[in-house]
C-alpha cells in the first residue's frame, strides 16, 4: 500500500529542497527522487495535508513566478525542476510556500492549473484558464509568454491611473488641510483683534468669519455627516441596484466618463485577446471578463452579449445590440469574424487603445491640473484678502 512520505532532498545544484511524495517505500521514492535530479536526505512517513497555504500575492511575485515558468519552459526545463528552482530563488515566504505545495501536487498528478486553481487568491481564474489552456493546447510556454505580457499591460494601465489621481488628490487634500488650519487656528486668533477696532468688515471677511464660527459650532455634526456619507456610499457599493447608479452615473461624467469607458475597453479587448491567442476562446473568454472588468454596467452588457452569442449571434451583432461598446470595438470585431481574423482584430483594437488611453489621460490632465490650480489659486485669494482688507481699513480708521 503506498503511502505519503514528507521529505528532504538535495537538488543536483546542491541546494535542499522540501516536498510530499506518495511511494510503497522509501527505496521507492528515493528511486523517483533520482530521476527527477534530487538525492533523498531523509523522509517520513505523513498524511498529505489537505489545508493549502492560500493568500494574496504581490503583482510582482506573480509577474516574477510567471516570467520564470515562461522562460525556463522555453529553454527546454523540465516543469518539477523549474518548480524546484523557482522555490528557492523566490524572497518572500508565502509565494515560496505556495510553489512548493504546487510541486508537490505535480508529484501526485495532478496539471499545473489544477494545482493553481487551490490558490484563488493568489492566482486569478484568468490565470488558472491560461493556464489550462496552455496545457491542453501542449503551449504552455506560449501561454504563459502571453499572460506575462498581459501582467506587464495591467501593471502599465495602473501606473496610468496612479498618474491621473496623485496629483489631485494631493491638491484638493492640502487644500482642505489648509482651509481647516485657517479656519479653526488662524481666523479665531485674529477676529477679537479685528472686531476691538470696531471698523466694517468686507465680504470677504465676513465670509470667513461665518465659515470659521460654523466649523467651530458644528465641526462633529458635519464629521459625522462626512463619516455616514462615506459609510452610505460604501454599503451602496456593495449592493447590486448601488453599484448599477454609481458606475451608470461614473461613465456619463465629463471628462472623466470617457477615460472610465477607455480604460474598461482596453481590459476587455486586452482579456479577450489574450483568452483567444491562447485557446480559452470567445465564451470563455467573456465568461472571466463578466467577473474581471471594473464597471458593472458593462460586465452586465458583456454578460447579455455572451448569451446572445450562445443564443446563435454573431460576436459582432451581439456587441452592437447593447448600445455601450464603442464603434472602433464592434466594426473591429465585424471586420474579425468576416475574414476569420479575430485575433488580428483583437491585437490591432488593443494597439489603438495602448496608444490613445495614454493621449487621453494625458489630456484630462491637462484640464484637471489648470482646474485646481485656478480653484487653489481662488481659494488663497479669498483668504488674503480675508486678512489684508479689514488691516487696510484699520489703517485708514486710525488714520482719520
Amino acid at each position: 500500500m503506498p503511502h505519503h512520505y514528507s521529505y528532504q532532498a538535495l537538488t543536483q545544484s546542491g541546494s535542499l529542497t522540501r516536498g510530499v511524495m506518495q511511494a510503497e517505500s522509501e527505496e521507492e521514492l528515493a528511486a523517483r527522487l533520482r530521476e527527477q535530479g534530487q538525492y533523498l536526505v531523509r523522509a517520513r512517513k505523513t498524511r498529505r495535508a489537505k489545508v493549502y497555504s492560500d493568500g494574496p500575492i504581490s503583482d510582482q511575485d506573480l509577474t516574477h513566478v510567471v516570467e520564470y515558468l515562461a522562460t525556463s519552459l522555453e529553454a527546454g526545463i523540465p516543469l518539477l525542476q523549474v518548480l524546484t528552482d523557482l522555490e528557492n530563488r523566490l524572497p518572500r515566504r508565502r509565494i515560496r510556500k505556495i510553489v512548493a505545495e504546487i510541486r508537490t501536487a505535480l508529484l501526485h498528478g495532478e496539471g499545473l492549473s489544477d494545482a493553481m486553481a487551490h490558490y484563488p487568491k493568489a492566482f486569478s481564474k484568468l490565470v488558472v484558464s491560461t493556464v489550462k489552456a496552455g496545457e491542453t493546447t501542449g503551449r504552455l510556454d506560449f501561454a504563459l509568454r502571453q499572460l506575462l505580457a498581459y501582467l506587464d499591460w495591467v501593471q502599465e494601465i495602473r501606473v496610468l491611473i496612479r498618474q491621473a489621481t496623485t496629483y489631485p488628490a494631493i491638491v484638493v487634500t492640502g487644500l482642505i488641510v489648509l482651509l481647516v488650519t485657517l479656519m479653526t487656528v488662524l481666523f479665531p486668533k485674529i477676529l477679537p483683534v479685528l472686531e476691538s477696532f470696531q471698523v466694517t468688515l468686507p465680504l470677504p471677511t465676513r465670509m470667513t468669519i461665518g465659515a470659521a464660527r460654523f466649523l467651530e459650532r458644528h465641526w462633529a455634526a458635519l464629521v459625522a455627516g462626512l463619516v455616514g456619507l462615506g459609510a452610505l456610499f460604501w454599503v451602496a457599493a456593495r449592493t447590486t441596484p448601488g453599484r448599477k447608479l454609481i458606475d451608470s452615473a461614473l461613465l456619463r461624467l465629463p471628462v472623466i466618463g470617457p477615460v472610465v469607458l477607455d480604460i474598461n475597453m482596453a481590459r476587455l479587448v486586452t482579456y479577450l485577446s489574450l483568452c483567444y491567442a491562447t485557446g480559452v476562446g470567445v465564451l470563455g473568454g467573456l465568461r472571466l471578463i463578466e467577473e474581471m472588468i471594473g464597471n458593472s454596467v458593462l460586465a452586465r452588457a458583456v454578460t447579455r452579449a455572451r448569451v446572445a452569442i450562445e443564443r446563435g449571434a454573431s460576436i459582432a451583432q451581439a456587441f452592437v445590440e447593447q448600445n455601450v461598446f464603442p464603434t472602433i470595438v464592434t466594426r473591429s470585431l465585424a471586420l474579425g469574424e468576416s475574414t476569420g481574423r479575430l485575433d488580428e482584430a483583437l491585437q490591432r483594437v488593443k494597439l489603438y487603445y495602448d496608444r490613445e488611453l495614454p493621449a487621453r489621460v494625458r489630456r484630462l490632465l491637462s484640464l484637471l491640473n489648470p482646474a485646481l490650480v485656478v480653484i487653489l489659486g481662488a481659494v488663497i485669494l479669498i483668504v488674503g484678502l480675508a486678512i489684508i482688507l479689514p488691516i487696510m481699513n484699520i489703517y485708514q480708521s486710525l488714520g482719520r
